[in-house]
């Protein structure tokens, strides 16, 4: 996660003023998978690391999206409520053509040392 701080920290100042960011995230199986898995490096690590590198301080939240209506990720990024997006693949690619977002990073999963780019890896 590293490599993820070490980007946020170039791309964050263009967002003057701001102080809290939303990261969402989505995978297969239900929310509490994925706020299990990025709940603590989003909200612990990443204000660990980076909160002081801004003046003011910053913040990251994490939310469960797309599991539900009222967690809708395009709603969020329309409304100016989402920050960041962890989701597969396909998702991403929408989310890159519809709202101009580009991605930071790509995930490869390795199954039996090949590498595969299946959705629920």
């Amino acid at each position: 996660w590293r490599w993820l701080a070490a980007m946020l920290t170039l791309v964050l100042p263009i967002a003057a003023g701001k102080t809290t960011y939303l990261f969402g995230g989505w995978i297969p199986g239900t929310p509490d998978v994925i706020t299990s898995t990025l709940s603590p490096l989003v909200e612990s690590y990443l204000n660990r690391v980076l909160k002081d590198k801004f003046n003011p301080p910053i913040t990251f939240k994490f939310k469960a999206v797309d599991y539900d209506s009222d967690s809708y990720s395009d709603s969020l990024i329309e409304n100016d409520k989402m920050d960041f997006l962890y989701s597969y693949t396909g998702r991403i690619g929408c989310i890159e053509t519809q709202f101009g977002w580009i991605p930071l990073a790509t995930q490869r999963a390795y199954i039996s040392g090949a590498s595969t780019g299946a959705q629920g890896e």
